[in-house]
């Protein structure tokens, strides 16, 4: 059993403060009072950052330095999803602007090769 400590809780009702995120084998379990905390919990100090839910971007371009509507490359892909992640962003929708029809099969192969290569984002 993990607990996530040190931070600020948004469960999408409320804000809590002083509270921890329980986790066991990898699922969240509840949310208790960090007076709460078992002592043989391993605690993780989330040195006061928020903790909320992963956001889902459903309309996304490019990267920071990418851009896969344009290059559609495997590593414009794997770019843009790096640097979404480091924001909170757990799955996304790779999208283009209007295209041509082979451009948009293009996306679509590229998008294919990186799901079956194992990557996650999506």
């Amino acid at each position: 059993m993990q607990v996530l400590t040190n931070c600020t809780i948004y469960t999408g009702e409320e804000i809590l403060t002083c509270h921890a995120v329980v986790i066991d084998k990898g699922l969240i379990k509840d949310i208790i009072s960090e007076e709460d905390i078992p002592k043989d919990a391993l605690s993780i100090d989330l040195q006061g950052h928020d903790l909320t839910a992963g956001f889902v971007d459903l309309q996304l371009y490019g990267g920071q330095t990418g851009f896969f509507g344009r290059d559609l490359s495997f590593d414009s892909l794997d770019e843009m999803i790096q640097t979404h992640r480091q924001d909170g962003t757990v799955a996304l929708v790779p999208t283009l602007y209007s295209s041509s029809h082979s451009r948009i099969l293009k996306a679509i192969e590229v998008t294919k090769s990186y799901i079956q290569s194992g990557k996650k984002g999506f």
